[in-house]
């Protein structure tokens, strides 16, 4: 049984990668179009916001793909990330 459902499994991953591909490319332009709409019709913060949370988005998605040829991904924590490296509150003066 295994051996008929594996070829099929292969050809349902590259039918559901295909098909994500066209959802997505399809998505992007309709959003890109949204805001060139939103530019023209003079609304400048409303357009300036997703396209700031898009770039966002990818600089997010480029440092985690740094991680993870960096090795960081395997359970090692960065300096900046350990609890003994963030600064506590001053304590309240009770004098």
């Amino acid at each position: 049984m295994t051996a008929r459902f594996l070829p099929l499994y292969d050809r349902f991953v590259s039918a559901h990668d295909r098909l994500d591909a066209i959802v997505t490319d399809h998505y992007k332009e309709m959003r890109l179009a949204q805001i060139d709409a939103m530019h023209s019709d003079g609304r400048e913060n409303a357009a300036t916001f997703p396209r700031a949370a898009r770039e966002g988005t990818r600089a997010r998605a480029h440092a985690a793909q740094r991680r993870t040829r960096s090795g960081s991904h395997r359970g090692e924590k960065s300096v900046r990330s350990t609890p003994s490296s963030r600064k506590s509150p001053p304590a309240p003066d009770t004098s």
